[in-house]
């Protein structure tokens, strides 16, 4: 797609905007935390009477915390499924199949619905979140203690499993 004039880009945080680097575009917005609610939030704000129309590529179970957020200051949003996630038609038996670990890192509400459903983690398990939507999963779905990635990022779920397991 060559978008080119008024087209600008935004992206929900710092590795997304990294990825449209990648591909040759650069992200005109960023939002400082990266979530759907920071960014409709920050993005309305700086963007208010300025755009009317937005196109959201997104997955099949993408919420609608973007779209309700732009919506409220006036700016349609058109969702494009680009992608969904599906399990593995081997999971279910690799995930029985495993040794009790002393951590998982959930990197999607999905991710700890499926998990959970298959093989609920024993009460030694460590359950550690990339961020504030898997860690209120987690917490419906009985993890009795979640440790939450300030960094929502891989690297910072790396830091809350170093923190509580030092070498």
């Amino acid at each position: 797609v060559n978008w080119t004039g008024k087209t600008r880009r935004a992206a929900v945080g710092k590795k997304t905007a990294r990825a449209l680097e990648e591909a040759g575009w650069k992200a005109d917005f960023v939002a400082d935390v990266a979530d759907a609610v920071s960014l409709s939030e920050q993005f309305a704000q700086e963007n208010r009477g300025q755009i009317g129309k937005a196109l959201f590529p997104c997955w099949q179970s993408a919420g609608d915390d973007l779209e309700s957020g732009l919506a409220a200051v006036g700016i349609q949003l058109d969702r494009l499924v680009c992608y969904d996630m599906i399990a593995h038609p081997n999971m279910t038996s690799v995930i029985r199949g495993l040794p009790d670990p002393d951590a998982v890192v959930f990197t999607s509400p999905q991710a700890a619905r499926f998990l959970m459903a298959e093989r609920p983690l024993s009460k030694d398990t460590l359950a550690v979140s990339i961020g504030p939507s898997t860690s209120e999963a987690l917490l419906s779905l009985g993890c009795p203690i979640v440790y939450e990635a300030l960094d929502r990022s891989l690297e910072g779920t790396a830091e809350v499993i170093d923190g509580v397991f030092p070498t």
